[in-house]
């Protein structure tokens, strides 16, 4: 292992404890006393401010940005044009972001039809976004560096992430409960 690994490794160890607080004011769990298992506060207590829901979004979609601009700049130090390095790493990325949505961002919201619908609807709704992105990197690449321009067409797509990610894909599920005959006072 390298130098710069054991490095990383020792900094995100150290880390770790540090950001275990902001975490729990992120998420709104409460600290687990070390004796007791530890119990996931009610979904309203843990998820439900919309300010809260946005600086996960805004955390997590930032980490996934990060790792689609560290993705294109080595697949360009590799040798593969611009169009197609921030393709492959804007997809890359976005099964990060996905992973990240379901467990931090809308992570109280359960899976409606199980998760592999909800990774086709995330997918579908994604590809809006993709599209945007792509568009305004195709765009602002000719006139700014590959990083520049990817960071562009990024932020055009946050906006079309979240509410698709809020309102379709991790929509919240309905608590009504579903009524099979209809009552007599319905009639």
């Amino acid at each position: 292992m390298g130098r710069r690994a054991r490095w990383l490794i020792a900094v995100l160890g150290a880390l770790t404890p540090l950001a275990a607080g902001p975490l729990r004011l992120l998420t709104g769990s409460p600290p687990a006393p070390d004796s007791a298992p530890h119990r996931s506060p009610p979904v309203s207590d843990r998820h439900g401010s919309l300010p809260a829901r946005l600086l996960r979004f805004a955390l997590t979609g930032g980490s996934a940005a990060l790792l689609q601009l560290a993705l294109l700049t080595a697949f360009e130090r590799l040798g593969w044009p611009g169009l197609v390095a921030n393709g492959a790493a804007f997809v890359l990325a976005t099964q990060f972001n996905f992973c990240a949505s379901q467990t931090f961002t809308w992570g109280d919201r359960p899976a409606t039809g199980g998760l592999s619908d909800r990774w086709l609807r995330y997918h579908a709704a994604v590809a809006g976004a993709a599209l945007l992105n792509m568009a305004a990197f195709a765009v602002a690449s000719r006139a700014l560096p590959s990083v520049a321009a990817a960071a562009l067409g990024i932020a055009a797509g946050a906006g079309v992430n979240f509410l698709c990610g809020d309102r379709l894909v991790f929509r919240p599920v309905s608590r009504r409960p579903v009524q099979l005959h209809p009552s007599p006072t319905d009639v």
